[in-house]
């Protein structure tokens, strides 16, 4: 349960960079252990704790489990491709991802090994990720860029197959090249956070919870109270604090300023959409960019 407990303080109250769907799939997966009898979700249904369990049934997020780096990519015409799939979380070990995540110290891995390998001319980064957490992102992209072309390193090109958001995006934009399809969707450069009243829920099945507290600040923002002015308010700094470092990295990587970013407003646009303010370089079909790739791997 200890496990569980630390699963929920990297879900709750702390900030994401992650689709909210995505969220909600998470929620479904710990159903059981962390307590949950119903969820609202965003699309105005009302899930019950079967209904969650099917849910998470349902979600293709299982992965084999090859041992080394080495096996977690395939090598054709030079080209190492890497799959960055699921929710990116921070580390999660060893290199291969399981139940839905992956974690940057695995893609860390990875593409080091791709880097090292001799058949390997260039990497292909296929992503299709709704993002993750905060913790761990910046520093690994920032590594990740020093890994490409711009680091003396073999060239890392990003390809948004279908999905490059939040935290995925974050990662795309420190490769030497971000590409897409046409309904490739890629941005949502914003950063949001979830606080949990459980209040009303407690009180109707007739359970009052008394929080006491050496320190006036300590567990502020828990469940088991309303959160008050300052907690807000620091929850929100923290997430203003995290986008303008959130913008101030993609500005580094793509032809778009830092102010541009934020005017974005965290949100996400499609193939072409996309092209035009500078969040991806290339828009085409799955074939044209791998060979596109392995031109560049030749």
């Amino acid at each position: 349960m200890s496990k569980f407990a630390h699963v929920a303080g990297r879900l709750f109250n702390a900030p994401l960079m992650l689709r909210p769907e995505k969220a909600e799939m998470l929620c479904a997966a710990l159903v059981d252990r962390l307590g949950i009898a119903k969820l609202d979700t965003i699309d105005g249904r009302s899930l019950g704790a079967s209904q969650l369990r099917q849910m998470a049934m349902d979600d293709d997020g299982w992965y084999s489990k090859p041992k080394t780096a080495r096996d977690m990519y395939e090598v054709r015409h030079r080209v190492a491709t890497v799959s960055i799939s699921g929710t990116t979380v921070h580390k999660l070990g060893g290199v291969e991802p399981y139940s839905g995540m992956v974690g940057y110290d695995q893609i860390e891995r990875i593409v080091a090994d791709a880097q090292a390998n001799e058949e390997v001319g260039a990497v292909l980064a296929e992503i299709d990720s709704g993002g993750g957490e905060v913790a761990g992102c910046f520093d690994f992209c920032r590594k990740l860029r020093g890994m490409g072309a711009r680091g003396g390193g073999k060239p890392i090109i990003a390809f948004a197959n279908e999905m490059a958001c939040s935290a995925a995006y974050a990662i795309a934009s420190c490769c030497d090249a971000i590409m897409t399809t046409g309904t490739g969707i890629t941005g949502s450069i914003g950063v949001w956070t979830m606080l949990v009243d459980m209040t009303k829920g407690l009180q109707k099945g007739g359970i009052e919870a008394t929080m006491i507290r050496a320190g006036e600040r300590k567990a502020r923002g828990g469940p088991y109270e309303h959160a008050d002015k300052e907690t807000v308010d620091k929850l929100q700094a923290w997430v203003d604090e995290t986008w303008h470092m959130f913008a101030a990295l993609v500005a580094e990587g793509r032809p778009i300023s830092e102010k541009a970013v934020l005017s974005l407003e965290g949100d996400w646009f499609t193939g072409h959409d996309a092209l035009g303010l500078g969040l991806v370089d290339a828009v085409d079909s799955s074939e044209a960019i791998f060979d596109a790739v392995a031109k560049l791997a030749r």
